[in-house]
């Protein structure tokens, strides 16, 4: 006689109660996932938009701390003197080492051409690049913000002193660099400034042989050994027009960088993108107040502004990155 064994398994409803379970387990799993995923998205992007606000922070603080040359008579009330030959009296002899002001700064030379022409006209040369670039003018104009200010540094990248004192347009130099001879840290066409008492002259470079400089231009007899001699550098901050743009289509603006040291080899870097609205206002000494926290901060008219600390207490730079606003105040020789 033959048994039977029942044989044990799940009913249909068991099995459909079990698959129910699962998918709300499954959903909830989902919406989770999509939740982290969310605030890991937002977090990141804050976390961002911190770091490139920092960025900014330390850029301009590095560049503000840097102004200047660092001469033994200290470069405060000497008279700047552009003797370069390269029209360059608008911004050595013309502005301070540190200067602010609000662009577009019109018709000045030395100066990237979309900071230099005013809004309709940067914007009409900017539709033209096209057309220019098939006549072999490759210029990539990035127009100014409008509205928005700019900061303009002078100083020197190498410091050194003169070895002899300064005869018609030669004189020899001491080592910018320990063990490293000047010819090594200069070359022709590289801008230097020599420094006495009273003045800092803007020099073009010739020639160099050994720790031998000749200069373009005359340069007399009114250096001695002693005086400062230093590597010339010109950094502008601004905030420009990028190639990005945002959700809508609108051009983004980011924060662009233009250095020049030498008379044939500018550049310009774009140093911080989804940078836009720098405003830079100023406190002067006098409104300074003993005994009071409250500070009269200035914004800036079209004329630009030389900062001198005898003058100028402090500067605050204020700036969006993504929209999110921020700031930071910079002391003026401190």
């Amino acid at each position: 006689m033959k048994s039977y064994r029942k044989l044990a398994g799940f009913t249909l409803p068991e099995l459909m109660v079990s698959m129910v379970i699962a998918a709300i387990v499954m959903g909830m799993a989902v919406n989770i996932y999509i939740d982290m995923k969310r605030q890991y998205t937002r977090l990141s992007a804050k976390h961002e938009i911190n770091s490139n606000q920092l960025m900014v922070k330390q850029i301009l603080y590095n560049s503000i701390g840097h102004a200047g040359f660092v001469t033994k008579y200290g470069d405060m009330y000497q008279q700047l003197v552009d003797n370069s030959g390269d029209n360059f009296g608008d911004i050595f002899g013309k502005m301070g080492t540190i200067t602010i002001g609000k662009a577009p700064l019109e018709n000045i030379q030395g100066l990237p051409k979309g900071l230099t022409l005013s809004v309709e006209a940067c914007k009409e040369r900017k539709a033209q690049q096209d057309d220019l670039k098939n006549i072999n003018i490759n210029e990539n104009i990035r127009c100014v913000q409008p509205g928005s200010d700019f900061l303009i540094i002078q100083r020197s990248s190498l410091d050194s002193t003169l070895k002899t004192n300064s005869s018609n347009n030669i004189f020899k130099v001491n080592e910018f660099e320990k063990n490293i001879i000047p010819e090594k840290d200069i070359t022709m066409d590289d801008y230097v400034v020599l420094c006495n008492a009273s003045e800092c002259q803007l020099d073009k470079i010739g020639a160099v042989t050994g720790d031998f400089v000749s200069t373009l231009r005359r340069v007399g007899d009114k250096f001695k050994a002693g005086d400062y001699v230093g590597k010339y550098m010109l950094e502008v901050f601004y905030i420009a027009t990028s190639d990005k743009k945002d959700k809508n289509g609108n051009s983004l603006y980011s924060l662009y960088e233009y250095v020049k040291q030498n008379f044939s080899d500018s550049s310009i870097y774009e140093l911080v993108s989804d940078v836009s609205d720098m405003k830079i206002q100023y406190v002067l000494n006098s409104d300074i107040k003993e005994g009071t926290a409250q500070l009269r901060w200035q914004s800036l008219d079209k004329a630009p502004v030389k900062v001198r600390s005898d003058n100028i207490a402090a500067l605050k730079v204020s700036f969006k990155v993504a929209n999110q606003s921020t700031s930071k105040i910079f002391l003026v020789g401190g």
